[in-house]
């Protein structure tokens, strides 16, 4: 009943106008499925969404009252106990809000700013991030020397360390020490997002259980496509996952036994669920426990 009054109250709210958060409705479902990794992952979703946009205080009037139209629908048919109505609307409130995206964000997100309360070194690192980023990502170019970066950007050895250290804690950059030595662009990872979300989920007890929810619609989103798409290529590295999983030893078995499912997830060809999966299965390995030995044929 608090949940159906939560529910009604936002609906009430959307429709005279008095939504702050256009994607109200959306935390709030996520949030009522009492699973906190499918609330942090909806939440991730809709923070990365906004950063698409130059201002989404600045939505046009007509957009706001379309998607609130949409999101009273949605609930309506949430409190209905409707569950195959309810995944209707919502796919097509969705799929009218990437449209939306598609014809007016950016074709790339906005970093967001540092903050003034930051450390130095803190907004130096958001400072060349930011010229990495308009630079294209050149992975391996040279950003510059220790001497010629503190130059550049006024700061002393200590604050230019520490933004180093910002960066490569990230994997944005990494600083080489020596002769032709320096500060160089390097490929992102995934670990820096993975540790981050990792602590989260200790911090609020998230289970197994409550973690292969998440996977399984990540991968099962993945899997339609890649069905789709699957070249050549594709079967080729499949197979040799396949092949290396076979033949693993025990010790092997943990690095390999998600070969499979990272093939599948890149075979998608959307970045975002590929990225996605890898963050889920480096989580699931941290809640693995050892690796069960074969039994003999």
């Amino acid at each position: 009943e608090d949940d159906v009054d939560l529910l009604r109250d936002l609906m009430a709210r959307a429709r005279s106008g008095d939504v702050a958060y256009y994607r109200e409705l959306h935390a709030l479902l996520a949030t009522l499925t009492r699973n906190p990794a499918l609330e942090l992952f909806v939440d991730l979703l809709n923070r990365v969404s906004a950063l698409f946009l130059s201002d989404p205080t600045l939505l046009e009037a007509s957009t706001i009252s379309a998607s609130s139209h949409a999101h009273c629908a949605i609930g309506e048919a949430v409190l209905a106990g409707d569950d195959g109505l309810a995944r209707h609307r919502m796919r097509k409130h969705l799929l009218a809000e990437a449209e939306y995206l598609k014809a007016k964000a950016r074709t790339r997100i906005e970093l967001p700013r540092p903050t003034s309360d930051e450390k130095r070194g803190q907004r130096v690192a958001f400072e060349m991030l930011r010229e990495i980023a308009e630079a294209g990502w050149p992975v391996g170019s040279l950003i510059g020397s220790e001497k010629a970066l503190m130059e550049r950007y006024g700061v002393s050895r200590a604050v230019l360390r520490e933004a180093v250290r910002v960066l490569e804690h990230h994997q944005v950059a990494r600083m080489r020490r020596g002769p032709g030595g320096g500060l160089f662009v390097t490929e992102p990872g995934v670990a820096a997002t993975t540790e981050a979300v990792a602590l989260h989920l200790h911090r609020q007890r998230i289970t197994p259980a409550q973690l292969f929810e998440v996977r399984t619609a990540i991968e099962l989103a993945a899997l339609e496509r890649t069905i789709e798409h699957l070249d050549d290529e594709d079967v080729a590295e499949l197979e040799a996952a396949l092949d290396a999983e076979r033949h693993a030893s025990t010790e092997e078995l943990r690095d390999r036994v998600h070969g499979v499912h990272t093939v599948l997830a890149t075979a998608s060809g959307n970045r975002v669920l590929e990225l996605l999966t890898l963050v889920l299965l480096r989580l699931t390995r941290l809640h693995q426990g050892p690796v069960p030995r074969r039994r003999l044929e």
